[in-house]
């Protein structure tokens, strides 16, 4: 007989398998753990694009979103709330800050004194308005998720809120004389600086019926706010934005009137040292 079949079968079940097993430990191991990184790894492939696969299985056709309203604002609010918050917040942060380097503008909101005497109140306001009517959608599926029976009256309240939040930030702004290319210009940066962001800082592009939601919805807010002439795709608003840019921005001390209160309170939320080093480093810059 073989002397390792004989070897074999002087030995217990039992001590075939632990020897079988010790033998065979690391390849084991090895298995284990590539089977369960590979599992992972489709479990977040999954998970990290189910939202973007939900808006591409309902909405084949990306050009279904610049004729849909209410398709573009979902997609808008998946997006923006769900797919890259941060990334949107601070865009539209700094989206505002930009439009202070128009001089024209700037004159205007030195003018109602609050940049000086109320910055904190007047930047909460602004964003407290601006989700009165930009977050509509993340709203009412929030809390129809807890509240599956909310009567319909109910959600219709919600958009009554969107509809008063416009009318009122039209009151507000009709107390100034504000040109028309002054609005455009600022609706244009809300459209086009979450999608620069996006594109340039986030772990993935956006899809095209992404950017079709950002253009139509705010497109649709624009026509709520009296705007005219606002450009009829994504492409014609960044060419609006760059050349209003181009013939408007310049230095002007104005512009840093708005700018300093905003830039102190932007820089209240970090650190002591480095605030004050970036304060220093803009004080230079800008001025």
């Amino acid at each position: 007989m073989n002397t390792s079949l004989t070897y074999w079968a002087s030995r217990s079940p039992l001590e075939t398998c632990l020897t079988y097993f010790s033998v065979n430990y690391g390849y084991l191991v090895s298995t284990v753990v590539v089977i369960a990184l590979v599992s992972y790894l489709i479990t977040v492939h999954r998970q990290r694009y189910k939202n973007l696969e939900y808006i591409r299985k309902k909405y084949p056709d990306p050009n279904q979103i610049l004729n849909d309203t209410a398709a573009a604002v979902e997609v808008l609010a998946i997006t923006g709330q769900k797919e890259f918050p941060f990334a949107f917040q601070l865009s539209l942060q700094l989206a505002m800050f930009k439009t202070y380097t128009t001089p024209k503008t700037s004159k205007i909101l030195v003018s109602t004194g609050e940049f000086e005497k109320e910055c904190p109140r007047r930047y909460e306001d602004t964003e407290l308005i601006l989700r009165e009517f930009a977050d509509v959608h993340g709203r009412i599926q929030n809390h129809l998720k807890d509240h599956p029976d909310t009567p319909n009256e109910h959600v219709l309240g919600q958009l009554d809120r969107k509809e008063k939040a416009i009318k009122r930030l039209n009151e507000l702004h009709g107390k100034y004389n504000i040109g028309n290319d002054d609005f455009l210009y600022t609706l244009t940066m809300f459209i086009t600086e979450p999608v620069a962001w996006v594109n340039k800082y986030e772990w993935r592009q956006l899809d095209e019926r992404e950017i079709n939601a950002c253009y139509h919805a705010w497109y649709v807010i624009g026509l709520e706010m009296n705007m005219k002439d606002i450009p009829e795709s994504f492409e014609k608003v960044i060419q609006f934005k760059e050349e209003h840019a181009k013939k408007h921005i310049r230095y002007a001390k104005v512009n840093w009137m708005c700018g300093e209160p905003t830039l102190r309170l932007f820089i209240t939320f970090l650190p002591s040292f480095l605030s004050t080093h970036l304060y220093k480093f803009a004080c230079i810059w800008f001025t």
